[in-house]
């Protein structure tokens, strides 16, 4: 291992900072790790571990992988309550700081319910409750202070729908960036990702897949109303029809086969199957 090591700075002219580095072990013995970290000059940590700001390796379903971003949220708020600041004030405070916090989070994980729940009573309170443990009366319920302005909202930013909105940013780059390294992978460990990007159901995946996946996947099973889904927005350019879904995807008219042909769509076995796999694709250069 360090011999690798070693052989990347030679090739990329890089000094690896072995005091700074850190150690993890999947599946291995406390003698392997203990003489590893010896052998390389390193501390050893456990997982899950945080990755520019971002935990690594744990469930995001539990709220505990949440602890540190809600005590961040809640720690930006201390410091404001006490201040002099009108409504307007706070509801630029909740735009600008609060939302920008847990963002980068947001945009790999499926925020929970309960999360969610507890960043807008975090949110609210700081906007009606002038104390910390004082209880004020909310003129408005939340969603209504989401609402543009232009509907009688305040302009409050969504958190589920940012979560929602980050999410099928991924979508987006897996369709649009397919040349990329990172989608090589995902399409390798995920087989055919583009055309469970566009079903977006839950029985296109597996219970051996990862649960990130199964997330990006299924975020927008619980969709609030009004909103469109990610598929009945995309366009499919055919081509050899191999990365296109077949009853999914809008490669035909302005609907997919499966909200055409709705009967029949209930009716076949292989729901999953690309255009080229359903059959000879003729005429294609």
């Amino acid at each position: 291992m360090k011999a690798i090591l070693r052989g990347f700075e030679m090739v990329f002219v890089l000094k690896v900072n072995f005091h700074k580095s850190k150690l993890y072990g999947i599946g291995v013995g406390d003698w392997l790790m203990e003489t590893t970290s010896n052998f390389l000059a390193c501390d050893i940590e456990e997982i899950p571990f945080k990755f520019l700001g971002v935990k690594v390796q744990g469930n995001p379903r539990k709220s505990a992988m949440w602890g540190d971003v809600i005590s961040h949220v809640k720690s930006k708020l201390e410091v404001w309550r006490g201040r002099r600041l009108s409504h307007v004030g706070r509801v630029v405070m909740i735009n600008s700081v609060l939302n920008v916090i847990p963002t980068y989070t947001l945009s790999f994980y499926r925020v929970p319910k309960k999360v969610l729940q507890r960043l807008c009573q975090l949110q609210g309170n700081f906007l009606w409750n002038r104390k910390e443990n004082s209880r004020a009366i909310h003129w408005a319920s939340w969603k209504t202070v989401c609402k543009t302005k232009e509907q009688g909202g305040l302009g409050v930013k969504d958190i589920e729908v940012m979560n929602m909105a980050l999410l099928n940013k991924w979508k987006w780059r897996i369709l649009k960036e397919s040349d990329k390294p990172w989608v090589n992978i995902l399409n390798s460990r995920y087989d055919n990702i583009k055309v469970k990007v566009l079903e977006g159901d839950a029985f296109v995946l597996s219970s051996r897949y990862s649960i990130w996946w199964r997330d990006l996947i299924n975020c927008e099973l619980d969709l609030p109303t009004g909103f469109c889904k990610f598929a009945g927005i995309i366009n499919c350019s055919v081509e050899n029809g191999g990365d296109t879904a077949l009853w999914q995807a809008r490669w035909v008219c302005d609907q997919s086969l499966s909200e055409a042909f709705t009967e029949i769509h209930e009716r076949v076995i292989d729901k999953n199957t690309s255009i080229a796999s359903a059959g000879v694709w003729e005429g294609y250069e």
